[in-house]
């Protein structure tokens, strides 16, 4: 019995609406969403630039290690550059180099 009371006293009680009667809330709920939202697609170009521009260096760096003259040159010269490349190529493939 309880239960309905409280239930029938719920379902009689005025639905609050904050933003309809106060304009100027409104307005400044609205341009802080439009402000979230561009800086949401700001975000979310920059990250999908910044990923075409990673697979784009791990396509060159497999390309300079698996040249047999540049791969010689940087063994005999650039040790620790070799290593980088081959640290960028296995770890985007997934493999960790030891």
């Amino acid at each position: 019995m309880c239960f309905l009371a409280s239930s029938a006293l719920r379902i009689n009680r005025k639905q609050k609406k904050p933003w309809k009667d106060n304009l100027a809330k409104k307005k400044q709920l609205v341009e802080k969403l439009e402000e979230v939202e561009k800086r949401y697609d700001f975000y979310t170009n920059l990250y999908r630039q910044y990923s075409a521009d990673l697979l784009k260096l791990c396509v060159y760096a497999r390309k300079l290690i698996t040249n047999e003259n540049i791969r010689a040159h940087l063994e005999n010269n650039l040790p620790e550059i070799l290593e980088r490349f081959e640290k960028i190529v296995f770890e985007t493939e997934g493999q960790k180099i030891a």
